[in-house]
């Protein structure tokens, strides 16, 4: 099996058979993406990287990480689009975040939130957590 990758500094396309399980990680930071890949059908059973670049959504990400997911440092609004279930740490500081609406479900670790634009409210937050939640 095979991944093809399309694409230049600000966008990536990959070309995967639908439900694919990718067994390792997967690194996009870094890379001035202003979009993810859509991976919505895929299980990556390692680590998911897309810190570092211009992403103002999470549409596209795996539906389940089984390792750590890292989307810290960019310019997301929202988590809609997120994993449903992560099996590390989930880190989601400095952003542009206002509300959690649209995190994971379980979150195996901690679950990073700070520097974001967030309210005192916590709605829209249904996610257990294995970890801390540190969101200062």
């Amino acid at each position: 099996m095979r991944l093809k990758v399309i694409g230049d500094e600000k966008e990536c396309t990959l070309v995967i058979p639908a439900n694919m399980v990718i067994k390792g990680d997967v690194d996009l930071s870094d890379m001035g993406l202003t979009k993810l890949p859509d991976l919505s059908a895929v299980t990556v059973n390692g680590d998911f990287e897309c810190f570092g670049n211009k992403l103002t959504s999470l549409e596209g990400a795996p539906r389940t990480v089984g390792g750590s997911f890292d989307c810290a440092f960019n310019e997301l609004t929202s988590l809609k689009g997120a994993p449903k279930s992560v099996g590390g740490f989930f880190y989601c500081y400095d952003n542009q975040l206002t509300t959690l609406d649209g995190t994971p479900q379980t979150v195996g670790g901690d679950f990073d939130c700070s520097g974001d634009k967030l309210s005192m409210s916590l709605d829209g937050f249904a996610c257990k957590i294995g970890g801390d939640f540190i969101c200062d």
